[in-house]
């Protein structure tokens, strides 16, 4: 009988169902041996205990203390914006002439207008930055100068100058670039 087995595993298929079948076989009595002890044990079946308490989280609250005495703030730290109370220390926003001055009369706040810049935008229009607003041919908008708010309206932008006129006074008033 040895050697009938020895003849029949020498050809490949017939090994790979022989040894197919070997662990087939081999897995279902590891399988019934493994079950046997849980099915000897008798086990209990776990109870769940459930509450229906709310869970309560306690949040931390973050406090900031602003202090301007201290220079610094809380949120960016290494900015140097609250050191200094001087608006004209920054090149950017220009000279602060109005740091105090109330500007009530129209014509005053005429003459405190400032034409920053002028451009062209899409299609070749023209913009105009007066005081930090941005304008377009016949655009009004309001300018806040030294406590005192009024409309201002852009009637003309050519090169190097803008004509403007503010609510209030009859006259119109050319704003020419800053020299370099």
């Amino acid at each position: 009988m040895k050697n009938s087995v020895l003849k029949y595993l020498k050809t490949a298929a017939a090994a790979d169902r022989f040894f197919g079948v070997l662990a087939v076989l081999g897995s279902v009595v590891a399988a019934q041996v493994l079950a046997a002890p849980a099915k000897a044990a008798k086990l209990t079946p776990v109870t769940k205990v459930v509450t229906n308490a709310p869970v309560v989280f306690v949040v931390p609250k973050s406090i900031f203390i602003d202090d301007p005495a201290k220079g610094l703030d809380p949120f960016f730290p290494k900015s140097e914006r609250r050191l200094t109370n001087n608006a004209s220390s920054d090149p950017r926003r220009g000279s602060n002439i109005l740091s105090g001055v109330s500007v009530s009369d129209p014509r005053t706040f005429l003459a405190m207008l400032n034409l920053q810049g002028i451009s062209r935008a899409a299609r070749g229009n023209r913009l105009a930055v007066i005081n930090n607003h941005t304008f377009t041919l016949g655009e009004a908008s309001t300018i806040r100068l030294g406590g005192a708010t009024n409309v201002v309206t852009c009637e003309d932008i050519k090169d190097g100058f803008v004509v403007v006129s503010v609510r209030g006074v009859a006259e119109k008033k050319t704003l020419f670039l800053p020299s370099k």
